[in-house]
């Protein structure tokens, strides 16, 4: 099923992704292999080498954090919009 994925800017600059890239994927695992195949490198970004979502990496999905569900596992349904967002931290 298709997703809509938007990219933050710093991944859109290093990897020349389009704001939203489009993707066939049943779970958040499958959208960063998914990106992965279009653009080398981007499924590092996302999952640790376990597959696991990295801790810095925040993925939301319709709106909702899946680092408080199943995390890279979390399915996804028909039209999802993913939003990837890296985490700020300062003092």
């Amino acid at each position: 099923m298709a997703a809509r994925v938007h990219i933050p800017s710093m991944l859109r600059s290093l990897y020349r992704t389009q704001p939203i890239e489009v993707v066939e994927a049943s779970t958040v695992a499958e959208m960063a292999h998914a990106l992965d195949a279009r653009f080398p490198g981007f499924r590092e970004r996302l999952l640790e080498p376990d597959g696991e979502l990295r801790r810095y990496v925040g993925v939301f999905v319709n709106g909702e954090d899946v680092r408080w569900q199943a995390e890279a596992g979390s399915a996804l349904e028909a039209n999802a919009e993913i939003w990837i967002v890296g985490n700020v931290a300062g003092g």
